[in-house]
């Protein structure tokens, strides 16, 4: 095989691997923490499977110049289905932030390796918690699978507007604050409750010195009323994972023009 035969395969190579990897690097899976070298090949493996998918070929030939154009916006494309991902583990954020104040773990953080930035306790909590659902639900296995799909009805080269793909990440991000305000919304209730009681009962009994153990009060409360519901949010997490595919299905729709 010659040197010009070889280039369009090599170039299509380039782009398949281009939009794996925007999609290994926005998407919040447990590749995230694995060593770089690990997650290149892993990156490589997708793309060489990909590569011998029949119908991930473009209509027209690649060129160097072509290649090296629709380079960035391959990986707009990977890095907009990796965002599907990334909204859905961001309910687990939302409910977090909307109860820690509530509870008085909004103060104390930790470093979150996802997000390379600090993380209340709370979130923390939520996050490995959501991450554990996604194992059991297989979203690698969707995610995977989803991308490698995605090149049969969306060949890499393929002329692509990335914005397209703006109008629906939106609509999925208002979705995840919904459902993580839904999941967050019956501890709020019981911890405000529990609040207006405290208060009540300090401007009854002010020689009791409420507030001092305030903070004790909300935080034993919130503790079992977040053990007693953990597995209606477990529930609700799990059933936003499972339609992680359908998402990305859309996001895949919507560049195409649909």
């Amino acid at each position: 095989m010659t040197l010009e035969a070889l280039a369009p395969e090599l170039g299509l190579f380039v782009l398949q691997t281009s939009r794996v990897g925007g999609l290994i690097a926005a998407a919040p899976l447990p590749w995230k923490e694995a060593p770089v070298k690990l997650r290149a090949g892993l990156v490589l493996t997708l793309a060489f499977l990909a590569h011998g998918m029949p119908g991930a070929s473009p209509l027209e030939p690649l060129n160097a110049t072509r290649t090296l154009l629709a380079v960035p916006t391959e990986v707009l494309v990977g890095v907009a289905m990796g965002l599907v991902v990334r909204i859905a583990f961001s309910a687990a954020d939302v409910a977090a932030d909307a109860v820690g104040p509530l509870i008085g773990l909004a103060v104390p953080s930790v470093f979150d390796p996802l997000t390379l930035s600090s993380a209340t306790v709370l979130s923390r909590i939520f996050g490995l918690l959501m991450a554990l659902l996604a194992v059991l639900v297989g979203v690698h296995r969707i995610v995977i699978s989803s991308v490698l799909a995605s090149f049969r009805v969306l060949p890499a080269g393929s002329a692509i507007d990335p914005s397209l793909a703006t109008f629906p990440l939106l609509k999925m991000v208002v979705s995840t604050l919904v459902l993580g305000l839904r999941l967050a919304l019956p501890l709020a209730a019981v911890l405000l409750m529990t609040q207006v009681a405290l208060a009540f009962l300090s401007r009854a009994a002010p020689a009791m010195q409420i507030f001092s153990i305030g903070f004790a009060v909300s935080l034993v409360v919130g503790a079992g009323i977040l053990m007693v519901s953990l597995p209606d949010v477990a529930s609700g997490m799990a059933a936003d994972l499972s339609s992680i595919g359908f998402r990305i299905e859309v996001v895949v729709a919507a560049l195409m023009g649909r």
